[in-house]
């Protein structure tokens, strides 16, 4: 007899986890993980059991860090039940450890059989779950295993999803930055990436020789969100919807305004966006290209996307090649704008005085950069305490003591 726990989230466990759920993303600094293996799944395993006694209550180096359910999120969760990390690969990876495993409902299966053959090179992160009684909380760290770079001590993991309620979200994040000693911060998308990566989607699309009515198929209406925050109270935020059927005469038109205007510098980069913004100064005398204008929120059907920090990954249609091509493009560019690498190289933003350009488009170091400035820091740090010990031991001995009479004083 074998005894299954049915939860009633299992339902999303049919999905790959990168897809069909809205994450609040951050941006991580590379893990310190010394001269042991983050991923592995005897190292998941471990963090696991070091998660679930946090969550739990239990005290962590004598201090009691454990989860309230002072929270309302969290009351109508339940009890914890098992907290899980597993090393997660790509969709045809995952999918064939699931075929192997054979048991899609069953959550209590080994890590080892749901990461198969991956390994610290082949895995694209970690897939942590949280299972309660009435719902299931998530989380990924995610990498590029084909672009990470090895550096010796951390493990570059530069991209952090979280799917969990406000308190459980902050315990989590403070176990990560406490555990591997990594600075984790929200990570804000730029207008000039929520742009671009449409961009970028629609031009993987059509160099692959999709027709529109193919086109119409994948990229639902586009809706996009401008902001006008510095501009005044009266519109404070507009809403664009373009139809599906209008997104092949806008990226047409827009290649024929690129052409009309190549070799200027303030022309647009890109055909739809070069379209759009001659649509709305045209009809609505708005220029995109005023600083005033923000791009905070996109949409369309692969994807959407809000400058406050939440994405929503949609899965592709099963066979689409070329979709699921186009989604892996803008896979590494997320991954590389969270590492500090920006998709674009054109920067709107004037750069401060006294300032780098990366600190103006608050984009974090480079992974490399960033191990290395915390390995001087440790260096530097232990130097002091021990040259502090140092100076209070005392060198010589102290000079011996002598008596002495005030009376024979001359």
């Amino acid at each position: 007899m074998r005894l299954c726990v049915v939860y009633l989230d299992d339902m999303d466990d049919l999905l790959y986890p990168l897809y069909n759920s809205t994450y609040t993303i951050y941006r991580l600094s590379p893990l310190y993980t010394g001269n042991s293996q983050l991923l592995s799944p005897i190292a998941c395993n471990l963090h696991a059991r070091r998660l679930r006694d946090v969550l739990r209550g239990e005290t962590f180096r004598g201090v009691d860090v454990g989860l309230s359910n002072a929270d309302s999120s969290l009351s109508t969760s339940g009890s914890l039940l098992e907290c899980t990390w597993e090393l997660l690969g790509n969709e045809q990876q995952w999918r064939a450890a699931r075929k192997e495993r054979g048991d899609e409902g069953d959550a209590t299966s080994d890590t080892s059989e749901l990461s198969g053959e991956l390994d610290a090179g082949s895995a694209r992160g970690i897939h942590v779950q949280l299972h309660y009684e009435r719902h299931t909380h998530s989380a990924l760290l995610l990498q590029d295993p084909e672009t990470a770079s090895r550096i010796p001590g951390f493990t570059p993991l530069p991209l952090l999803l979280v799917r969990m309620p406000a308190a459980l979200r902050e315990t989590f994040i403070n176990h990560l930055a406490t555990t591997f000693d990594t600075r984790i911060s929200p990570m804000r998308l730029r207008g000039d990436f929520l742009t671009s990566s449409l961009e970028q989607l629609l031009g993987d699309l059509t160099s692959q020789g999709m027709v529109p009515s193919d086109l119409q198929g994948i990229v639902k209406a586009v809706q996009i969100q401008l902001c006008f925050p510095s501009v005044t109270t009266a519109l404070r935020r507009m809403d664009i919807t373009i139809a599906k059927e209008d997104i092949d005469g806008f990226v047409e038109q827009g290649k024929v305004i690129l052409s009309a205007l190549a070799g200027q510098d303030t022309s647009p980069q890109h055909p739809f966006h070069a379209s759009l913004s001659a649509h709305l100064k045209a009809h609505l005398a708005l220029s995109l290209e005023h600083p005033a204008v923000k791009t905070t929120k996109l949409a369309c059907g692969p994807f959407a996307l809000s400058s406050d920090g939440k994405i929503k990954l949609f899965q592709p249609p099963p066979g689409n090649s070329s979709l699921e091509a186009a989604m892996q493009g803008f896979y590494r560019a997320l991954l590389k704008e969270a590492g500090g690498v920006p998709l674009f190289e054109k920067q709107d933003l004037p750069v401060g005085k006294g300032k780098r350009p990366a600190d103006a488009l608050g984009s974090a170091l480079p992974l490399e950069e960033e191990a290395k400035r915390k390995k001087f820091r440790n260096e530097r740090r232990m130097r002091t305490e021990e040259e502090r010990e140092s100076e209070q031991i005392p060198v010589d001995p102290p000079p011996p003591y002598q008596e002495v009479d005030p009376a024979t004083r001359t």
